[in-house]
């Protein structure tokens, strides 16, 4: 049988939401700079390891649970496969209440203008 996965509660990825009481309209806003995980990319660019990422969110208690929003900003790096280029890219990506089509990882990237061949 399974046992219940539990959160470490001292790592800097999980949020206590007991400060958010169980009224609807309550909000808590949490600004952080977090370590990079290891796998926070794909094969070509990602944010290295341990560099900072930059959480900036709103967490509101609603009827359903908690709803939350805000934006994430890093920087990610690696190499332009036409080129070989180094590239270095600044991400900032907002937390919509709508739903993804698409995972993160297949989402178009902005075009290189550093690049040779473009």
């Amino acid at each position: 049988m399974d046992k219940a996965q539990t959160l470490d509660h001292r790592s800097p990825y999980v949020i206590d939401v007991r400060e958010l009481s169980r009224r609807p309209g309550s909000m808590l806003e949490v600004s952080r700079t977090i370590p990079a995980q290891a796998d926070m990319g794909i094969a070509v660019i990602g944010v290295k390891e341990g560099s900072d990422v930059d959480v900036k969110l709103r967490l509101e208690a609603v009827m359903e649970g908690v709803f939350v929003s805000g934006s994430v900003e890093a920087e990610a790096l690696g190499e332009c496969v036409r080129c070989l280029e180094e590239v270095a890219e600044d991400i900032d990506t907002p937390s919509a209440p709508k739903q993804q089509k698409r995972p993160a990882t297949t989402r178009k990237l902005k075009k290189f203008t550093n690049c040779r061949t473009t």
